[in-house]
């Protein structure tokens, strides 16, 4: 590799016209990465089985690239880091990884790894379509789709990345019914990501789809809300003082409830106190569903049964409990009737 190098006039200062790259490419764990064509504007080699090569490139373009699978790779020439010796290449960690649209996307994906190594991958994707990507870096690139300047959000998704449209601020502000009391300390939470504080009895998070906004505060959750991108901001109702439920006669067992609005906009899932209540929201006219969480967790498969106003109705039995919760006016505090099989 040294004659070589000298051959090519890598060890010796570099000046305008023809110029060389001697290296050599490894994987992640170090194992050379043979039969690898590298390619610049002037010419193009493959790499031995040591992952050795050498290549020819002409100024400006002081750089090789290469692609494996999809992705296409590119090593820039370091004047005062790589002239005169053999430039290691060192590949990051590789996955197959797969996609989903959250939008429509002509996309482009970016890495930066330092040392002059970059690596792009575009394509197209569809909303609600998934997508193989093949073989890429682990690692979460930055992600923009064409025609826009700010960067897409890519996020974690079920083993793989979800592509959604470029993240938009939401002010988050928590009120109280209770004139009386102003929660002293909030957990936010916008789809399950936390938000910031911003200011007494406000947050600042970010939105990019349909989200569930939640707040815990003083150990009580206030009534979530679903927002859509482009509110800008949303207010969560709370109290201190707000409706009750006691299963103590129907479900002692019970470790949890899950309450949901009637269209699914929302749930939340609320632990007893230290009394076994269970505190709720201040609610909005309407229907709720409750599903009681036992030993097994919530039920699922049962049917609602029929409402009645004002009543929390409950159908099922042993740890298996549903019911249905209607209010023709707001409810925002009292012990909420119960009328439910004894599970005892």
């Amino acid at each position: 590799m040294l004659v070589l190098l000298l051959a090519l006039g890598c060890g010796e200062p570099r000046t305008t016209g023809p110029t060389a790259m001697v290296g050599r490419v490894v994987d992640a764990s170090g194992v050379p990465v043979g039969g690898l064509r590298m390619e610049t504007l002037e010419t193009s080699t493959v790499t031995d089985p040591d992952g050795n090569f050498a290549i020819r490139y002409k100024e400006p373009d002081l750089h090789v690239t290469w692609t494996m699978d999809r992705v296409h790779w590119r090593r820039v020439y370091r004047d005062d880091e790589d002239q005169g010796r053999v430039v290691e290449i060192t590949l990051p960690a590789m996955a197959p990884r797969r996609m989903h649209c959250g939008e429509d996307c002509h996309y482009e994906l970016e890495w930066a790894f330092g040392e002059g190594l970059t690596a792009r991958l575009t394509g197209l994707c569809h909303d609600g379509e998934e997508y193989s990507l093949g073989d890429v870096p682990v690692a979460l690139p930055v992600a923009r789709c064409r025609g826009s300047e700010e960067p897409a959000t890519l996020l974690e998704y079920d083993g793989g990345w979800r592509l959604l449209p470029p993240a938009e601020e939401l002010r988050i502000e928590v009120g109280s019914t209770d004139e009386a009391r102003v929660p002293a300390e909030c957990e936010v939470l916008v789809s399950g990501r936390p938000a910031a504080p911003e200011g007494r009895g406000a947050w600042r998070g970010e939105i990019y789809e349909p989200s569930v906004v939640t707040a815990l505060c003083d150990g009580l959750p206030a009534r979530p809300a679903r927002v859509e991108p482009g509110a800008g901001a949303v207010r969560l109702a709370w109290s201190a003082h707000g409706p009750q439920l006691d299963l103590e006669e129907v479900a002692p067992w019970a470790s949890a409830v899950e309450l949901a609005a009637g269209d699914g906009a929302w749930r939340v899932r609320i632990a007893p106190d230290a009394d076994g209540v269970f505190r709720l929201p201040p609610l909005d006219a309407g229907r709720y569903t409750v599903r009681v969480e036992g030993q097994g967790g919530p039920a699922h498969t049962l049917t609602v049964p029929e409402a009645r106003e004002g009543v929390l109705v409950l159908a099922g039995e042993a740890e298996q409990l549903v019911g249905v919760l209607h209010t023709a006016s707001d409810l925002v505090d009292g012990l909420v009737p119960v009328d439910g099989p004894v599970t005892r």
